[in-house]
C-alpha cells in the first residue's frame, strides 16, 4: 500500500510513502516559511506567522495526487495554529498578543475567542485533545493554560518556574505538549464514566498528573 507523507520547507512538498517519491509541490505565501496541521478529513491546514492561513487538500489530477490551495485567510499577528482532531469544521490560532480564536473555515467565522490576560504574551502552541473537549494553550511566559470547548472558558493553568528554565528551553521543551492533550484524553478515556477530573501530561521528557479541579499537580515522573 502507497502513502502520501506532506513536508514544509521552501515549499510545501507531497511524496509517496514509503518509496519518497515526489508527486508534487506548492509555493508558500511568504518567504519566511509555513508549518501544516490535519484535520481528520482530507483537508490540511497550511499557517504561516507573516500572512495568515491556507485551506489546502490532496487533489487527484490525470489519476495522479497534487496539492490544491481550497482557501486563503489572511491574518495578522499570527503565532501559531491546531487543528481538531474530530470531524468539528473549526480551527484555533495563537495571536502574538496572547489571544486564541477559533474559526469556522467553511464561513470564515470566528466561532470562539479567548483573550489574553496580559499583553504581548504570545501564544506559541496549541493543541486539541483527542476528542476535542479541551484545547491547550502555551505561553511565552512559561505558563500552559487548558480551555474548554464546551464551557467556552479556562478550566486550568500551569505555571513553569523560569530560573530553573530559560526562555529558549521553555520554548523548546514545551513545543511537545502536542502530544499531552491526545494522549491525556485517551489515558483517561477507561474513566470517561467516572467522574474523573485528573489529567495526565507529557512535557519535555516528563510526565505530569495533573487535577484540573483543584488545579493542583498532584505528581511528577522524569526530568528535563
Amino acid at each position: 500500500m502507497v502513502y502520501e507523507i506532506i513536508s514544509c520547507a521552501r515549499d510545501t512538498q507531497l511524496h509517496t510513502f514509503p518509496a519518497l517519491e515526489q508527486l508534487g509541490s506548492s509555493p508558500h505565501v511568504n518567504s519566511n516559511g509555513s508549518d501544516c496541521h490535519f484535520f481528520s478529513t482530507k483537508l490540511f491546514l497550511r499557517a504561516n506567522k507573516n500572512w495568515g492561513v491556507e485551506m489546502m487538500r490532496i487533489k487527484d489530477v490525470d489519476g495522479k495526487p497534487t496539492l490544491a490551495c481550497v482557501k486563503k485567510i489572511s491574518m495578522d499577528n499570527l503565532y501559531c495554529a491546531a487543528c481538531p482532531k474530530t470531524d468539528r469544521e473549526e480551527f484555533a490560532m495563537g495571536l502574538t498578543s496572547g489571544a486564541i480564536r477559533l474559526m469556522n473555515y467553511k464561513k470564515s467565522t470566528y466561532t470562539k475567542r479567548f483573550e489574553a490576560d496580559k499583553i504581548a504574551n504570545g501564544v506559541t502552541f496549541l493543541d486539541f485533545s483527542a476528542t476535542d473537549d479541551f484545547l491547550a494553550a502555551v505561553y511565552e511566559s512559561g505558563t500552559v493554560s487548558l480551555y474548554g470547548m464546551k464551557t467556552s472558558s479556562r478550566v486550568a493553568t500551569m505555571s513553569f518556574d523560569k530560573q530553573a528554565l530559560s526562555t529558549a528551553a521553555c520554548t523548546r521543551l514545551m513545543s511537545p505538549i502536542c502530544f499531552w492533550a491526545g494522549c491525556a484524553a485517551n489515558a483517561t478515556a477507561t474513566n470517561a464514566n467516572a467522574a474523573s477530573t485528573n489529567r495526565s501530561f507529557i512535557l519535555g521528557g516528563m510526565v505530569l498528573l495533573w487535577r484540573i479541579s483543584s488545579h493542583k499537580l498532584l505528581s511528577m515522573h522524569g526530568s528535563y
